[in-house]
C-alpha cells in the first residue's frame, strides 16, 4: 500500500494533500513519512544504524566499549569470516546469538527521556559509531544506509552534518573524510550538502586547540561538498565567550575566502539548545553579522576598483575578540591576501546585496532557546524533548511561538538511535497531534524556509526548491 501512496504522491500531488488527513486517520502516523522533508540538521556521526554500528565492533574486536552482558552475547557468534563487505554483516545479523546482544545494544545506548546530557550523547557517539567509522569502506557503507533510509521516507534534501577529524584515527585525513563522505552526497538521489563540526570541549583541550583551525581550512579546500561549519556539542558546559571566540574568529576566515571564491559559507553556531541565548550572545552575534556585511562591501569595492585593498578581516575581529596572538596573526593575514588575490583575479562572483540565502545570517543550530533574534533555526523537536525535561509535553514547546511570530524554522531529526529517534518523520508527527495541530499550510512554510536556506551548488538548490514547488504547490 506504501507502493501505491507514494506513487499517488508523486503523480498527483494536489490530490495526495486533499487527502492526507483522511490518510494519517486510515494509516496512522506512518503517512507522515510520505511527506516530502527538507532536513538541515542530521548527523553521519549520530544518525548510524544500531545492527550496523553493533556488527562492526564485533567483527573488528571492539568489546571494551560494551556493557558485559552484551560482551557475553557476541563472544557466542559464530559467522564465516570468509565472507566479506555485506555478506559478511548479513550473516552477523542472522545469529540468533548476535540478535539477542543487539537487544540488550540498543538498551544500553537509546538515553532514557529527560535524563541524558550532552556529554554523555557525545561520549556515547565518540565510543560506539565513530569507533568504527575510521576507513573508507566504513564511511561509505553508513553514508549509503543513510541516504536510502532518508530516500525511504521522502527526504527532498539533507544538511549532513559531522565532525571529520575525529575519523582519522586509522589513517584517512581530513581531506580523505569530506572527500569520500561528500561523493556519496553528489551519489545520492537528492541533493546533500556537508556541514563540519568543531566541537565545543575542543576549545579547552590542549590537544585539539587547532581544531577549529584545521576545520575551517578544510571549509576552505572543498567548497564543492561544504556548505556549513558549526560549533556543536556540549553546549550547557562550554558557553563562554571565550569558547565562542575560539570557533568565530576561524569561521569568519574561512567565510571571508569562501565569499572570494564566489562559494558562500553559513557559520552555524548550534546555540540556544540547553542555555537562553541572552543580550551578550545576540549582541556578539550582531557584531560578527556586521563584519560580515563589512567585509562583503571591501570585496566588492575591491573587485570594482574602489578600494586600496583592505578587507578588514584582521582588523574587525580584533574588535570584537581583541588581540590576536603572534602564533594567530599570520593565518588571518593570509586569509586576507588569498581574499584580496582571488577578487583581484576573478572579481566577486556573486551579489551581495539580494544575493543567496543566508548569506549574511549566522544560523543557530537549534535556537529554540531565542524568543527574539530573526535567525535561521534548525529545530529538532523529538530530540529536545529527550534533552529537555522542563519542556515536558511538545504543546509547550518554543516552535509554536516562533513560528506563529514568523522567525524562520526549519526542522531535523538530530540523532536516532541513542535518543530513541525513529526517524525525520516523527518531528512531523508530534507537531501534528499537537494542540497546535500543524497541517500542511504550515509544514508547506517549513519546507520553502529550508529550500531558502539550503547553501549548496545553484544546480542542488534548484533541485530541493523543483521537489518543494511539486509535493507542496508554489509558495
Amino acid at each position: 500500500m506504501n507502493r501505491f501512496l507514494k506513487a499517488m504522491r508523486d503523480r498527483h500531488p494536489s490530490l495526495f494533500r486533499a487527502m492526507f488527513p483522511l490518510l494519517v486517520r486510515y494509516y496512522g502516523d506512518g503517512a507522515f513519512r510520505l511527506l516530502s522533508k527538507f532536513v538541515t540538521h542530521d548527523h553521519w556521526d549520530c544518525d548510524n544504524d544500531a545492527e550496523t554500528v553493533l556488527a562492526l565492533l564485533y567483527l573488528r574486536g571492539k568489546f571494551n566499549v560494551l556493557p558485559d552482558k552484551v560482551v557475553k552475547h557476541l563472544k557466542l557468534v559464530e559467522v564465516d569470516r570468509t565472507l566479506e563487505g555485506d555478506a559478511l554483516l548479513e550473516a552477523a545479523y542472522l545469529d540468533g546469538h548476535f540478535q539477542v546482544a543487539r537487544a540488550l545494544y540498543r538498551k544500553h545506548i537509546v538515553q532514557e527521556p529527560g535524563k541524558v546530557n550532552l556529554g554523555d550523547y557525545v561520549k556515547i557517539i565518540a565510543e560506539n559509531n565513530v569507533a568504527v567509522m575510521q576507513t573508507e569502506a566504513e564511511l561509505r557503507l553508513f553514508a549509503r544506509q543513510r541516504i536510502k533510509r532518508a530516500a525511504d521516507e521522502c527526504v527532498e534534501a539533507m544538511v549532513w552534518r559531522g565532525a571529520p577529524l575525529y575519523h582519522t584515527d586509522e589513517g584517512l585525513s581530513g581531506d580523505d573524510v569530506v572527500r569520500i563522505l561528500g561523493e556519496e552526497c553528489d551519489a545520492a538521489p537528492f541533493p546533500m550538502v556537508l556541514e563540519l563540526c568543531a566541537l565545543r570541549h575542543e576549545a579547552n583541550v590542549p590537544i585539539f586547540l587547532d581544531r577549529a583551525e584545521k576545520v575551517a581550512d578544510l571549509c576552505i579546500r572543498f567548497p564543492q561538498y561544504v556548505g556549513y561549519m558549526d560549533f556543536a556539542a556540549d553546549e550547557t558546559t562550554f558557553h563562554s565567550r571565550k569558547d565562542y571566540r575560539w570557533y568565530l574568529i576561524d569561521a569568519v576566515r574561512a567565510w571571508t575566502v569562501r565569499l572570494a571564491m564566489g562559494l558562500p559559507l553559513v557559520i552555524d553556531t548550534h546555540m540556544g539548545e540547553t542555555v537562553q541565548v541572552g543580550d551578550t550572545e545576540r549582541q556578539m552575534l550582531d557584531q560578527i553579522e556586521a563584519l560580515l556585511r563589512k567585509i562583503a562591501t571591501d570585496l566588492v569595492k575591491l573587485a570594482t576598483g574602489r578600494s586600496d585593498g583592505k578587507i578588514g578581516l584582521v582588523e574587525g575581529l580584533e574588535k570584537i575578540f581583541g588581540n590576536f596572538s603572534e602564533a594567530e596573526r599570520p593565518r588571518f593575514e593570509a586569509a586576507e591576501a588569498q581574499a584580496r588575490s582571488l577578487v583581484a583575479k576573478q572579481g566577486l562572483a556573486m551579489g551581495v546585496d539580494d544575493g543567496k540565502a543566508m548569506f549574511f545570517s549566522v544560523f543557530l543550530g537549534h535556537g529554540i532557546n531565542d524568543l527574539v533574534s530573526d535567525r535561521p533555526r534548525s529545530i529538532c523537536v523529538s530530540s529536545n524533548m529527550y534533552l529537555l525535561p522542563e519542556i515536558g509535553s511538545v504543546d509547550n514547546h518554543s516552535i509554536f511561538q516562533l513560528f506563529r511570530e514568523g522567525k524562520p524554522i526549519t526542522l531535523g531529526p538530530d540523532g536516532l538511535d541513542p535518543l530513541g529517534i525513529v526517524d525525520a518523520s516523527q518531528d512531523y508527527t508530534l507537531l501534528w497531534h499537537s494542540k497546535h495541530a500543524f497541517r500542511l499550510p504550515e509544514f508547506k512554510r517549513i519546507a520553502f524556509t529550508a529550500v531558502r536556506t539550503f547553501n549548496a551548488s545553484p544546480a542542488k538548490v534548484a533541485r530541493a526548491r523543483a521537489a518543494a514547488e511539486k509535493f507542496y504547490g508554489k509558495l
